[in-house]
């Protein structure tokens, strides 16, 4: 240990002497630290950090699944298999819902979940103060009850925790407090109200939405729990084997974060290639480091230091670099996890998780050990094929030093070729996202706004009274200086995942429905959003509550069910009711990166009110409002709109539709953005490795150099065989990389649009882009040697 100390102590002072080099590689080497301590934060956080729950690998997500999709259950089947449950402890069923909360301070809406009894002890947590939900609760005709989050309780009642007499009021209704739950309550649902789960059973989306978790029994395993919950779905529903639908028992954390498994590991990928650049940078700098003192370690050699205790020399020098690196590379992976957070899109899951906490300052360390080691390999295994003699009497010019320009050379390769893989990724997500940009939306986002609210739990109790509604508001924001149209729609706005409804085309029969998207909407609707009417009339007044019902479709319902009917005036079922199409509307899209679905348009004066109101729970109404004038001015209009026409309604958000446009591709931007920052990096890296080997080789041929000019070279021949060498290693880097690239281009196929994974414009433009750049990098050295005073060079040896 004594020994090492003093190598260590050696190391640093030779290096400070060296501040210039010492601060690159040390630069180098934290860059890699620092995003590789950043990116394990938010993979470790999100996908592998405990959830904080007892025993949380025995709790159990219970669900259908059909292809790779995870399908909710039914009031029915819940039952049945809580009573079939022996291989788990306890197992419960939750579904979403929102509520309009009143309150002294107004009217504002939450999110719920509804919850079966025994929830919170199939969670293994639950309230700090009174008590959960139970089987006296969870049943029809039972006293209103509610558990609310520790935020709103403290909200709501100051400090106080004395629940005697406590109610509030959810959608108009008074509900009794039975319970607050503790700060940072963790079953990943993020909302604060929980109520009991049979009374609305029947409503809440007709009792098909539930999520079901158990606790696994300490005497039972997931394989012996799976194999039974298929007996008895196979016994229960025959017919759903047919379909291809499958129960499938998972670990609920597994469940919370499989969406987000695929992008962080592709993002994953990516930095452990832009460390492998770093990692090839500094290897390739400390080689010339080494190069450089290839007298001094001979003169070592010479006067008795063994082999053994140059390589722990050099050894040392790399650990020290990889130890400040470690130090600062910490400093950037906080920046880098807080510039992430502010960055990640809506919908990351587990995003409180994330943090440069012990585990990441261990996994920094460690990295920052093996990467200070096999940094200095190189430089190891140079000085230990080194010529003692040869090194004292030349200095090791010309073939002497060719085994270490071939070792720096072989490393600028790996560069080169790392960094071709990382930019066709970014290449490749970067021109996604310029298709998904240009995508048509069917409609124009620019100059319109849309402000969210809710009715259900109003006084407004019918499909005619929210039509009134509607009207108003329309009404009203219309007159607004700076408006030019306005109108409401439900069940989700365009570019945002919508509600869905059984529709028949050919008859009532409950064979032939389908279904498809929906969306209640007043008169006006598409000249509001600039959408075409490709044939026939929009809602308007002889649309209402009492008159005979009908339809719009857009041209992806005629596509698929309609394709040799004449759409006009054709029946459609629906809702225990038959429907008369009156107009074929634009496709607007629901996703930019999905195909449009077929949708049905109802009037909103038509559509039966429970399901208004049942879709409110995921998704709330929206006035959209075509404006003229500056979209601040218009906001704030708005919400006067909304005070005049009815101050208990409550209003959400109120967004530019061009926010909600860059909200739908917000993921693929998040990607696209990371890639590219790494792609530049690893750009950037290989740069300044093509830039120190050529540098190395100028400084070392200076004589070389000096005596070919005084011979009459002529300089441009010089600069072009300094550049020919300097690029030999990047064309075959390029090579490489490419034949890299073309292999696991595949495994992005996923995450593109509009893009083929072998599209040969990303390939040549990435391969320009890396050519050009190498290029300036071995430019600069070369024509410094060719600026080079022939009697200077003469005169330096």
């Amino acid at each position: 240990m004594e020994h090492w100390l003093r190598d260590l102590q050696q190391a640093a002072s030779t290096l400070l002497r060296r501040r210039g080099f010492a601060a690159l590689t040390v630069l180098v080497m934290a860059l890699g630290l620092g995003a590789s301590t950043a990116m394990f934060s938010v993979v470790h956080g999100v996908l592998f950090r405990p959830l904080p729950l007892p025993a949380p690998e025995r709790l159990i997500d219970v669900g259908w699944t059909w292809q790779e999709w995870r399908v909710g259950m039914d009031d029915a089947q819940f039952r049945a298999f809580a009573e079939g449950a022996s291989e788990f402890s306890g197992i419960a069923a939750r579904t979403r819902a929102t509520y309009t909360l009143s309150a002294a301070s107004g009217s504002e809406r939450l999110a719920a979940l509804h919850v079966s009894a025994g929830y919170f002890d199939v969670l293994g947590a639950g309230p700090v103060v009174g008590r959960g939900i139970g089987t006296a609760e969870d049943r029809a005709g039972a006293e209103r009850v509610v558990v609310v989050s520790r935020s709103l309780a403290h909200r709501l009642f100051g400090g106080s925790d004395d629940l005697a007499g406590r109610t509030i009021s959810l959608d108009g209704q008074l509900h009794s407090l039975i319970g607050i739950l503790p700060a940072g309550f963790a079953d990943s649902s993020g909302v604060d109200l929980y109520l009991p789960l049979a009374p609305v059973a029947p409503s809440i989306g007709q009792g098909t939405n539930y999520q079901v978790l158990a606790r696994l029994a300490q005497d039972s395993t997931l394989p012996e729990a799976q194999q039974a919950f298929e007996a008895l779905a196979a016994r229960l529903w025959p017919e759903r084997a047919a379909s291809r639908l499958s129960i499938e028992l998972m670990p609920y954390g597994a469940v919370m974060v499989r969406e987000a498994r695929a992008p962080l590991t592709l993002l994953s990928f990516a930095i452990a290639l832009v460390l492998a650049v770093a990692c090839a940078n500094v290897a390739n700098l400390l080689t010339v480091r080494a190069a450089d003192r290839r007298r001094e370690i001979a003169l070592r050699s010479v006067l008795g230091a063994s082999s053994a205790r140059v390589q722990r020399l050099l050894l040392a020098e790399g650990l020290a670099i990889a130890g400040v690196g470690c130090l600062v590379g910490l400093g950037i992976a906080h920046l880098m996890v807080e510039a992430l957070l502010r960055l990640r899109p809506e919908g990351l899951p587990r995003a409180e998780a994330v943090a440069v906490d012990l585990r990441a300052y261990g996994f920094s360390v460690l990295l920052a050990l093996a990467l200070g080691a096999l940094t200095s390999l190189p430089a190891m295994l140079q000085s230990r094929r080194a010529n003692v003699g040869a090194q004292l009497k030349s200095g090791a010019t010309g073939a002497a030093a060719g085994g270490g320009e071939r070792l720096r050379g072989a490393l600028v390769v790996g560069q080169v070729a790392l960094a071709m893989v990382v930019s066709v990724g970014a290449g490749l997500l970067a021109s996604t996202f310029d298709h998904l940009i240009d995508v048509d939306p069917g409609f124009d986002p620019a100059g319109k706004v849309a402000a969210q609210f809710w009715t259900s739990g109003t006084r407004h109790r019918s499909s005619a009274e929210i039509a009134a509604v509607a009207d108003a508001l329309r009404a009203r924001t219309q007159a607004l200086p700076g408006a030019r149209s306005a109108a409401v729609v439900a069940a989700g706005l365009p570019l945002e995942r919508g509600g869905n409804f059984g529709v028949s085309a050919s008859g009532p029969d409950p064979d032939s429905f389908v279904s498809t998207d929906f969306r209640a909407i007043s008169p006006g609707f598409f000249a509001t959003l600039g959408a075409p009417l490709l044939r026939g009339r929009e809602f308007d007044d002889r649309d209402g509550a009492t008159s005979g019902r009908v339809v719009i479709v857009n041209q992806a319902f005629v596509r698929a069910h309609l394709a040799n009917h004449d759409p006009l005036g054709h029946i459609l079922h629906a809702a225990d009711d038959r429907w008369e199409i009156i107009a074929v509307a634009g496709d607007l899209r629901s996703s930019p990166s999905e195909d449009v679905p077929p949708t049905v348009y109802l009037p909103i004066a038509q559509t039966p009110v429970d399901t208004l109101q049942i879709f409110e729970g995921w998704f709330p109404m929206n006035l959209v409002v075509a404006g003229s004038g500056p979209e601040g001015a218009l906001t704030e209009g708005i919400t006067q709109v909304f005070r005049d026409v009815d101050a208990e309604l409550p209003l959400g958000r109120t967004l530019p539709m061009a926010v909600v446009h860059a909200q739908s591709v917000a993921e693929q931007r998040f990607r696209m953005q990371l890639m590219l920052a790494f792609a530049g990096f690893a750009l950037l890296l290989a740069a300044i490795g093509i830039y120190g080997v050529l540098s190395h080789i100028v400084g070392r041929r200076v004589r070389e150099i000096g005596i070919e000019l005084a011979l009459g070279a002529h300089p441009g021949r010089l600069v072009a065989r300094l550049l020919a060498k300097g690029l030999r290693p990047v064309l075959i880097g390029l090579a490489l990389g490419l034949g890299a690239a073309l292999y696991l281009s595949r495994f992005l196929e996923g995450f593109l649009f509009g893009v083929a994974p072998l599209s040969a414009p990303v390939y040549l433009g990435v391969a320009v882009v890396l050519a050009a750049s190498a290029g300036l990098a071995a430019l600069l050295p070369a024509l410094r040697a060719a600026r080079v005073a022939p009697m200077v060079a003469l005169r330096q040896e």
